[in-house]
């Protein structure tokens, strides 16, 4: 293809129960105008995509979606992925849009969406006595726009009731070289206010705030970011989880009807990182 993403700025902001996220991405078509099938990535947990049920009412974890093109919000349908997208098995779902780009053009685009912070284990054994919240950004889907991504920044902001300031940042791989016997053990002895971060470069921290710059980005999955916070009971973890049922239950959106639902078997839409 001819277009190349020349930069991009995430604002993420997490509060209590609820992740928003700001992403504004500067393009350029160096070449003869063109549509692109764009798309946003999804995070969910469907079960089988191959059975009729599951593929043709879809159900996104975005509570909120909005899209942008030069500032004029778009339309945008909820489809199927076709296969699973460099090894990362949860993007099962895109919101796609067909995007015009004039010859010899630039262009702005703008996704906004809101969702409720995962939820894992902090070990994987049994029994399970410890969950922690977790919140993820994908990156490696800008691998497929012509050349590198000239320049990213991401911001995340932590609410003072999540990690309350100063942050005390701590890379997963400190985490992973504990000698303590379990994450368990390790994030007992932590503050409130301490973050595990992923990320393929390390951030400078400014109160609540974290800022990941990145120039002449080839993302691959290792430059995905994710942040694991407020670690918590069976019990408080089980309240959240019946929470968040509520929350997904009620909202406006509770699926997505696809009349022909492999119709991206072949051919993917592209993401808001791929072309």
């Amino acid at each position: 293809g001819t277009v190349s993403m020349e930069s991009e700025i995430v604002k993420i902001k997490i509060s209590e129960h609820l992740q928003e996220v700001d992403c504004t991405f500067n393009f350029e078509n160096k070449g003869p105008a063109c549509s692109v099938r764009v798309g946003f990535p999804d995070f969910t947990n469907i079960p089988n995509l191959t059975s009729e049920e599951t593929a043709t009412n879809l159900k996104p974890t975005f509570l909120s979606y909005h899209w942008y093109v030069d500032g004029k919000e778009s339309n945008s349908e909820l489809v199927p992925a076709d296969s699973d997208y460099g090894g990362n098995d949860d993007i099962k779902l895109w919101h796609a849009s067909n995007v015009q780009f004039p010859a010899n053009s630039k262009i702005t685009i703008r996704a906004c969406y809101s969702q409720l912070p995962d939820l894992s284990p902090t070990d994987m054994q049994e029994p399970i006595r410890q969950y922690i919240k977790v919140t993820r950004y994908i990156l490696q889907t800008a691998a497929s726009w012509k050349g590198p991504v000239k320049k990213a920044d991401i911001y995340v902001t932590f609410d003072k009731n999540v990690a309350p300031a100063p942050i005390k940042l701590v890379s997963a791989q400190q985490l992973m070289n504990s000698k303590l016997k379990s994450a368990e053990a390790w994030w007992s002895q932590q503050s409130a206010n301490t973050v595990c971060y992923s990320a393929s470069v390390q951030p400078s921290v400014a109160g609540q705030e974290l800022h990941f710059t990145l120039n002449n980005l080839r993302p691959t999955e290792k430059d995905d970011l994710s942040f694991l916070y407020q670690p918590m009971s069976v019990r408080q973890a089980k309240d959240y989880t019946q929470y968040a049922d509520n929350v997904l239950t009620h909202r406006k959106t509770k699926s997505v009807h696809v009349s022909t639902p492999w119709v991206f078997r072949k051919t993917k839409p592209n993401s808001t990182h791929e072309n």
